[in-house]
């Protein structure tokens, strides 16, 4: 597939009513093709119960929302909730469940909506990691497994209703330029979560979806951070009024969900290796332990669709969605183009460079999460500058790195410079008027510089004058990297047309390989320690 994002123009979103009007009714979310012969069948068998109805159901996400919505709206009359699929049925009957069996719509057999599917699959998944965890918890195997089911029913929702409309902003979110903030707004018109929010008002959902959903997204991010890199207790100091809700079993089950949506895309990735750590330290459990029983619930799933990957097959494979994922950016509006027809004179503009979103995603996502596992720091910042030079395609890309006494700034990696060019060899003293200048300023903190036309004049005085001979003529950016708070080096980026998208990329880019670094030298203290 191509790495180069495809334009797109995404249309005016609708508003939270227009969300709430073409989306209150959950009724018309089809069951899957097979499931109305399957569960009929399972009724009609002589000696059928409950139970045996129960086993062909909850295969059926879907029937199992409509079925819950009928049952729930009796108990929750005298303040109850159904806990139990085969409670429910024997509350409503076989003959009533075949009723709505018959009268609910279903998916043709020939119907293409992969993302509704893949929405489903992923919440079954969920279901049944709940059950192979929450008895580690203290609590009863199928207790959790309607607010499992139930809690990703907004995203039902929006595949089934406005497939178009989430494939492209399933593609827009596969760019690393855009913020799902960004995309969000694009496509939805408002945050994902406050859709959800609003929608589940109107639905007959269990209570623990509602609680769920009201979690602060950018705070729970920074949380499972904080498991994933074993400083859960600095977070809580940090955070002290986070302390019961991280303890609670409502985190537990988001911890659940998001094992189980990042293990549908990539079981090996660091977002699914960091919720499946979450689990872990929550549980109190070793991390095989848990492991072994996720996977088992893999291979508990139902095969929903024989278009896609089963679960296990998934893991099995080592399977990255990354690999099948369209990438999309906006098309530029009809409005910003010319009112009057361009003259000869005029080139239509074009991109500065080329570049690989694939591999520049997927070597952020390494640097950020999995810096333990470089096995040196020369190979780390390798990753650094081919990230910088082949995923962003900066033309030229050099590291400037500390010497043992702190004194010197040298060339260390560089790629697109010429072989005899002295910048390769460059040695930048860091005398008193040098910290003066820029570099002592990048060095304090992290921190970058944009020099472009307007302020090059000005930057080339306060920069070091061993540099400023071999600078290019072009636009070019520095940022620091750091261990902590402790400066590593320069990265000296510059390439034609460099532009602020490009500058935005190297701060990611940099911020991430900091993070690398401080993550491989944890893992190094650590293993001087265990030796």
């Amino acid at each position: 597939m191509t790495t180069t994002p495809t334009p797109i123009t995404v249309a005016k979103p609708p508003s939270l009513q227009q969300w709430l009007e073409r989306l209150d009714n959950l009724r018309q979310l089809p069951l899957l093709p097979d499931t109305p012969t399957a569960v009929l069948t399972a009724i009609n068998r002589p000696n059928s119960t409950a139970e045996t109805v129960a086993q062909v159901i909850r295969r059926d996400p879907v029937l199992c929302m409509h079925l819950f919505d009928s049952a729930n709206r009796i108990v929750s009359k005298t303040g109850n909730e159904i806990k139990h699929l085969p409670h429910l049925i024997s509350l409503l009957g076989l003959p009533n469940v075949a009723q709505q069996v018959r009268a609910a719509p279903a998916l043709k057999p020939d119907s293409h909506n992969p993302g509704y599917i893949e929405a489903l699959t992923q919440s079954q998944l969920c279901a049944e990691i709940t059950a192979q965890l929450w008895p580690l918890k203290g609590l009863a195997a199928n207790e959790g497994f309607f607010p499992a089911l139930l809690l990703m029913t907004p995203l039902w929702a929006l595949w089934h209703s406005a497939p178009d409309l989430m494939q492209q902003r399933q593609g827009l979110l596969a760019n690393p330029a855009l913020s799902s903030a960004e995309v969000d707004n694009l496509t939805l018109g408002l945050p994902l979560q406050e859709l959800s929010n609003a929608l589940i008002q109107h639905w007959a959902l269990p209570h623990q979806c509602h609680s769920v959903w009201h979690f602060d997204a950018p705070l729970t991010r920074k949380a499972l951070a904080a498991i994933h890199h074993q400083q859960l207790p600095r977070f809580i100091q940090q955070h002290p009024q986070q302390e019961t809700a991280l303890q609670s079993v409502d985190w537990l089950l988001l911890c659940c969900q998001l094992a189980a949506s990042q293990g549908c895309r990539n079981w090996f990735s660091r977002r699914s290796r960091r919720s499946q750590s979450a689990l872990a330290t929550l549980l109190h459990q070793p991390q095989d332990k848990v492991d072994h029983l996720i996977h088992q619930a893999a291979h508990r799933c139902a095969w929903l669709s024989p278009q896609q990957l089963h679960p296990a097959a998934r893991l099995l494979m080592a399977w990255d969605e990354t690999q099948q994922q369209a990438c999309y950016c906006l098309q530029p509006e009809a409005a910003e183009q010319p009112s009057t027809p361009a003259t000869t004179d005029t080139e239509t503009p074009t991109p500065s460079h080329n570049n690989n979103l694939v591999l520049l995603k997927a070597n952020l996502e390494r640097l950020s999460e999995r810096g333990g596992s470089f096995a040196n720091l020369n190979q780390l910042l390798g990753v650094l500058v081919n990230t910088l030079n082949e995923g962003v395609g900066l033309e030229q890309v050099m590291l400037l790195t500390l010497n043992r006494n702190r004194d010197k700034l040298q060339s260390h990696f560089s790629t697109g410079i010429d072989v005899d060019s002295p910048l390769r060899s460059l040695r930048i003293a860091l005398t008193p008027n040098t910290q003066k200048g820029i570099m002592g300023k990048l060095l304090k903190q992290q921190s970058g510089l944009l020099v472009n036309q307007e302020n090059r004049q000005a930057a080339l005085k306060a920069l070091p004058p061993e540099l400023v001979p071999h600078l290019p003529n072009s636009d070019f950016a520095l940022m620091s990297l750091f261990h902590r708070d402790n400066p590593i080096g320069l990265t000296l980026v510059a390439s034609p047309n460099f532009n602020q998208t490009d500058y935005r990329h190297l701060k990611r880019c940099c911020q991430a390989a900091s993070k690398a670094i401080q993550d491989f030298a944890l893992q190094q203290s650590r293993s001087r320690k265990s030796a």
